[in-house]
Order: C-alpha cells, then structure tokens, then sequence
C-alpha cells in the first residue's frame, strides 16, 4: 500500500514539473489576452497620432469675395459661416458679415476642408466646400447663382 501512495506521489510530481517546464502544453488564454492588449495599445497609440496631426495643422487666414448673379452690392444683411468638416474636429465655427462688396475674412483656421454656408437674402443659402489644404491663394472667390451651385475658383 505505502508503494502505491509512493508511485502516486513519484508521478504527482513528475507531472507537476512537466507542466511547470512547458513539456505539456497549456491553455492558449493568456497569449490571445496578450495579443489582444497589443492590439489595443496600438489602436490607442493610432489615435494618439491622429490627434497631434489634427494639432500640427498650419493655421492660416484668408479672404473670402462672393458675387451673386444679377447683384451689383450684397445687401446688408448677407453672411456666410465656416463650418469643419469632420478631421477638423478644433476649428470652431465663424460667422462674418458680408461688406456689400461681398468680403468677408476668416483668420486662424487649420489647414484642411471646410463648409461655407453663404446667406444671401433674395438667394437660397448656398453650400461650398473648399478644401485650404490644396489652396495657394489667399483668396477664394465664389459666385453664387440664382438656381444651381455656387461656384468656387
């Protein structure tokens, strides 16, 4: 009997030693968990980047010059706000009032795409997108037509 208990002791251990070595494999878990923190840690990391490039965007100011087919003068009341589209999540909306002659001037805003609502009375609002990434020149002129689009060159 004392060498049976003796045996089962002898393998007890043995088997305790092999598994403590990595002779038998064990559960995947802890591999996958650890796979799944790296994962994490990278998309955070990602998101991290993503935003101090929105950060580091140059910042710059511009004029912006609207004509309305068939008006000589905007009337007084006619506006336009600046709006960001989703990558510009620091840009807070601008609103100016257009002169009569149809300038308007926007100052620190980051370099990237943009949503101009012009409000022209006797116009529907127009919508524009301008991208300030791709622009050179510090002025964007825009046509605004009775029916249709307006047009940004």
């Amino acid at each position: 009997m004392k060498g049976i208990r003796l045996a089962a002791a002898v393998v007890g251990f043995v088997g305790v030693c092999a598994i403590r070595s990595g002779a038998f494999p064990q559960e995947e878990k802890p591999q996958e968990e650890q796979i799944e923190k790296q994962k994490k840690a990278e998309e955070k990391r990602t998101k991290t980047e993503e935003k101090s490039k929105k950060a580091e965007l140059k910042k710059l100011a511009f004029q912006l010059v609207v004509t309305a087919e068939g008006k000589s003068e905007l009337p007084p009341e006619s506006r336009v706000t600046l709006t960001s589209k989703d990558e510009c999540a620091d840009l807070q909306d601008q609103e100016s009032r257009l002169s009569t002659e149809g300038k308007a001037s926007f100052h620190d805003v980051p370099e990237c795409k943009v949503t101009l609502r012009i409000i022209i009375p006797g116009f529907e609002t127009k919508i524009a997108s301008v991208d300030l990434a791709k622009r050179k020149d510090p002025q964007i002129r825009i046509q605004v037509k009775v029916t249709g689009p307006p047009v940004v060159e």
